[in-house]
């Protein structure tokens, strides 16, 4: 019975440390962090706003100034009359005009009639017509100075300079009116040649770009390359060059108003390049690589993109963890801790 007991005690002993679960044992593997990008980087170069759309409106005749009809920072719309002119001699010389007209065509319809029945000389019919097509010139330029009395807008705008007052007499082309369009803005500014030799223009094009004026800092503003020239000035070694840009209604911003215009510099943190080790499979566009859970302590494969260069270029978002050694030794689930050497990582 004692032998009993003693074998029976052992057993129980055995089942005991059988039962007992093994602990996993927590590896430790080599992360990387996928950096975490700040602002978009940018180059900035100080611009100077203009009017997309400009022009300076003169009257194509001399004249007196009869009427002013805007003022200055009014908005006009196209085809809208500006000014006038005093029309009392044109419309006299187009009504002269327009009587000589009105004779030498009675003429020409009757010599018309006459040479077809032989009745007069070629050359007097030729007389006739020549007549009456000077006629024809002479009426519509008539008809050109008359309407040329009037300075219409061209395109809807603002009325920025006045050059004149009413009853002053004005030579033909003389500088009258200024208009504007200020809907939208152009930025003149100088890029250097520098930049332009590590972007192409159709990369600068393609790049994002922005407007910062000086008075609004806090307000960035949608631009797009508008011009660049095609010769740069040896003195500065820049190109002159244009961003648009359409003016937002809450910002009060004016041609001359002076700011910064910003180009997206090529975005290099847009790739990844991991270490072989990093890698539990890895083909020609894709790969698959163990990405770390900092809450479970634990690892889960995921698939990426990769560019020409085996850069992975989506997939891992930025602030991300990856293992970068001994991939192909892990499974997915595992527990896992950052790898440390002796006074850290």
């Amino acid at each position: 019975m004692a032998a009993i007991a003693l074998m029976s005690s052992i057993l129980m002993g055995c089942n005991q440390a059988n039962s007992e679960p093994t602990a996993e044992v927590v590896k430790s593997v080599k992360l990387y962090e996928v950096p975490v990008k700040a602002a978009q980087q940018s180059s900035s170069f100080p611009g100077k706003a203009e009017a997309a759309q400009r022009a300076q409106l003169s009257f194509k005749v001399t004249g007196e100034v009869k009427e002013i009809l805007v003022n200055v920072g009014q908005k006009v719309e196209k085809n809208q009359v500006l000014a006038v002119l005093d029309d009392k001699d044109y419309r006299l010389a187009f009504d002269a005009k327009y009587a000589e007209y009105e004779l030498a065509k009675s003429q020409f319809e009757r010599a018309k009639q006459l040479h077809t029945k032989k009745l007069i000389s070629t050359d007097q019919f030729d007389q006739n017509e020549t007549r009456y097509k000077a006629a024809i010139a002479n009426i519509e330029q008539a008809k050109t100075d008359l309407e040329d009395t009037l300075i219409t807008a061209p395109f809807d705008g603002v009325v920025s300079l006045r050059m004149v007052n009413p009853y002053q007499f004005v030579a033909a082309n003389q500088a009258i009116l200024n208009i504007q369009n200020v809907d939208s803005l152009d930025i003149s500014f100088q890029l250097p040649v520098t930049l332009v030799e590590q972007m192409s223009l159709a990369e600068i094009k393609d790049a994002a770009s922005w407007v910062v004026m000086d008075n609004f800092p806090q307000a960035p503003v949608k631009a797009q390359l508008k011009e660049i020239s095609t010769q740069p000035n040896l003195e500065t070694n820049t190109y002159a060059a244009k961003m648009t840009i359409q003016r937002p209604t809450d910002m009060n911003v004016l041609a001359g108003m002076a700011g910064k215009v910003h180009i997206a510099q090529p975005d290099a943190g847009t790739t990844v390049t991991l270490p072989e080790g990093a890698w539990v499979e890895k083909h020609q566009t894709v790969g698959t690589v163990w990405k770390f859970n900092p809450i479970t302590s634990s690892i889960n494969a995921v698939e990426v993109e990769l560019d020409e260069q085996g850069r992975v270029k989506q997939g891992l978002a930025q602030g991300s963890m990856v293992v970068i050694a001994g991939a192909k030794d892990l499974y997915a689930g595992q527990q896992v801790r950052a790898w440390e050497r002796e006074g850290g990582i």
